[in-house]
């Protein structure tokens, strides 16, 4: 996990135009870090892992073939869900 995994933060609450955000996803031993590409102001997220309550395989949009390409985070505190597809 050196130079990331290329993923999308995918925010459901959004419309499609706006949903997704291209990046980098960084894992360290004590965060997850989603880094924006393409972005004139830097919106990174960091999220501790201490603050995770799970991570699941997710299908963001039930349109979409397959099983799911995507991973679904739920935090503790703040109690929200980022979805990050491949």
């Amino acid at each position: 996990w050196h130079s990331g995994r290329r993923c999308t933060l995918i925010n459901k609450d959004k419309s499609l135009t706006a949903a997704f955000k291209n990046g980098r996803l960084y894992l360290t031993n004590s965060f997850l870090c989603f880094e924006r590409s393409k972005s004139i102001t830097p919106k990174n997220l960091v999220l501790a892992l201490r603050n995770i309550n799970k991570v699941e395989k997710a299908k963001p949009y039930p349109w979409i073939p397959g099983g799911g390409m995507a991973i679904e985070v739920t935090m503790i505190a703040p109690e929200k869900t980022y979805i990050f597809g491949a």
